[in-house]
């Protein structure tokens, strides 16, 4: 498969034409070696956008959490805000990992 055929596919399947949401769609399948082979990736490309769109949103729950832990006073400090701390910290490495693994990451 081509990479404007796999560009296609994902402009047509977002109905959407963000440019970035795309490229970064398009960079997550041509991670995965399965849709390189696939005639028809429109199962490939709607993973890659539910696990992209899964990530953002819990990217951005996380964002609100550390913005409200960042007003917290520092003698205001407890253990349930460490563990707001860890779970950035997981979700940060989970989302690295999503755009910057070379093994196939949607099977």
């Amino acid at each position: 498969m081509q990479l404007s055929e796999i560009v296609r596919e994902v402009e047509q399947s977002l109905s959407s034409e963000d440019p970035k949401k795309v490229l970064t769609v398009v960079l997550l399948l041509l991670q995965n070696e399965a849709v390189q082979i696939d005639r028809s990736p429109k199962n490939h490309v709607r993973h890659a956008v539910l696990k992209l769109s899964s990530m953002t949103e819990q990217y951005g729950a996380v964002a609100k959490e550390l913005e409200s832990l960042a007003d917290t006073q520092p003698c205001e400090f407890d253990p349930q805000h460490v563990w707001t701390l860890i779970r950035a910290i997981k979700v940060q490495s989970k989302f690295v990992d999503l755009l910057t693994t070379t093994t196939p990451v949607l099977s």
